[in-house]
């Protein structure tokens, strides 16, 4: 991972735990190690384990690149997710887009181009029985509220009731002038409160996507279940 943000994992982690697919949940980001595909190749350090080389059939194994083994200046790739955000003082809830768009280098860190608050990933995202994952579809939630946001460009705002520490006591609302759409995260996690969605098929960790007629199951971003290596 780029070493001018601090983005630091064990190289047993980048194998197992944290492995192409794993969500990282870092200080200030949450990312995803991408695939073989896209790791550094350049002078590998090759080590061997005879009876594993014969039950893979493969003639040698590659240690992960480090800080100290690197390429051109990057360590491991990844990539952002989920991509949707949170502003902890504006509350603005975007795409990681909206944020980053407002950055005057590469390494800078991920502000509020409002408030200038650093931001924060947002709690939940979607899967499937194939393993596909995706972003939450806040959109589409909040239009089907019981006060539903009808537009075209929704802006999203995630506060707290501050009442408990529950996803019921979060509340995503729309912003707009004129917009009085709202709509409480209780049920959030529940897959039949998201049967209106299908899953989009994507994996991030290879920047594609599958076609998919699954339906999604909602879960929290640093739940067990997520990965497993």
């Amino acid at each position: 991972m780029n070493s001018p943000s601090k983005r630091h994992l064990r190289r047993s982690q980048t194998v197992s735990t944290f492995g192409p697919g794993a969500i990282v949940d870092l200080r200030d980001e949450s990312i995803m190690m991408v695939g073989l595909d896209w790791w550094p190749d350049q002078n590998p350090v090759e080590i061997h384990e005879p009876n594993l080389e014969k039950a893979l059939g493969v003639s040698s194994f590659r240690t992960p690149t480090t800080v100290d083994i690197s390429y051109n200046g990057k360590d491991l790739p990844f990539s952002f997710f989920p991509e949707w955000m949170v502003c902890p003082q504006c509350h603005r809830l975007a795409p990681l887009t909206f944020f980053r768009n407002a950055l005057t280098s590469s390494n800078s860190v991920t502000k509020c181009p409002d408030c200038q608050k650093k931001v924060y990933p947002a709690r939940l995202i979607v899967a499937c029985p194939h393993g596909h994952i995706d972003d939450f579809p806040w959109v589409d939630w909040i239009r089907r509220g019981s006060s539903p946001c009808n537009c075209e460009r929704p802006a999203l705002m995630l506060v707290s009731a501050g009442r408990t520490a529950t996803l019921a006591d979060l509340i995503v609302k729309c912003k707009n002038k004129g917009c009085d759409g709202y709509r409480s995260l209780s049920g959030a996690t529940r897959q039949e409160n998201l049967k209106f969605m299908k899953c989009s098929g994507r994996r991030p960790w290879l920047l594609d996507k599958e076609i998919c007629s699954e339906n999604v199951v909602p879960l929290q971003r640093g739940a067990s279940n997520v990965y497993f290596p």
